[in-house]
């Protein structure tokens, strides 16, 4: 479902196409690229509800018991490495991508007194590859505005590690949080996406450029292939995964001659 916002950017990427389409420049014919992007995404694969829970948990059951440690799980931020391919046919763009969420982790503990520390490790990463098709809004040679929709491929992983579960099984179950050693979550899933960006000449085959893509898309319920701590392994907890979520992207990008 479309939420008010991607209504309000479609509204927009409509009026800058009767724009473009009014106007009398024309741009070259039949231009390919090729570009490496790096960026930044925050929360990838939608964590922050889940990190949170259990950081209430365990701040609740610190300010209780005197004397437990407690420390806090931060929400990720991930780097990005993209590469994408583009053809551009007067006002058109076609778009192949994609942005590779690296690997990252966020830990956090909760130790009651006298007790032994149980460490929670999520571990998340993301893969993404969008199709887009979208418009171009010159402003003069390699110098422009670009705006597509389109489908994107995902691939998302999430897992969820306990040192010594038993320690806080009591608390986090009560909130219906895992108390499993690990619960481990997988899956490939399509999506789609909207995407915003500008291009600026460096000399006649390098360009760098600027992108924003908001993308949207979710898994159907998922086994767990996790384990519980008598090493047994498990599929319940089910969950989905999300990917929405926001990616700035800066590249460079080197014009193929045709």
């Amino acid at each position: 479902m479309i939420n008010n916002r991607n209504r309000i950017l479609l509204i927009i990427v409509l009026i800058l196409v009767i724009n473009m389409i009014s106007s009398n420049r024309v741009l070259a014919i039949g231009e390919i690229a090729v570009g490496m992007n790096v960026g930044i995404t925050y929360d990838p694969n939608h964590l922050e509800d889940e990190i949170n829970k259990y950081n209430i948990v365990m701040e609740t059951y610190k300010e209780s018991n005197p004397g437990s440690r407690v420390s806090t799980i931060d929400i990720p931020y991930s780097p990005l490495l993209g590469f994408n391919f583009r053809y551009q046919f007067n006002y058109l763009l076609f778009r192949l991508g994609c942005h590779l969420a690296k690997p990252v982790y966020t830990e956090g503990s909760i130790t009651p007194l006298g007790g032994v520390k149980n460490k929670i490790r999520v571990t998340t990463y993301q893969n993404s590859y969008p199709l887009s098709i979208g418009f171009i809004l010159p402003l003069k040679e390699r110098t422009y505005f670009f705006m597509g929709v389109g489908l994107a491929y995902n691939q998302a992983y999430v897992k969820i590690n306990q040192s010594v579960p038993s320690q806080s099984s009591s608390l986090f179950s009560g909130a219906g949080l895992s108390t499993n050693r690990r619960d481990r979550y997988t899956q490939d899933f399509a999506g789609y996406h909207l995407i915003f960006g500008a291009e600026v000449p460096i000399n006649k085959r390098f360009t760098v450029s600027t992108e924003w893509i908001h993308q949207e898309g979710r898994s159907y319920p998922l086994n767990n292939g996790g384990i519980d701590e008598s090493g047994n392994e498990i599929i319940l907890p089910r969950r989905t995964i999300n990917v929405e979520g926001d990616f700035i992207l800066f590249g460079v990008n080197y014009y193929i001659k045709i």
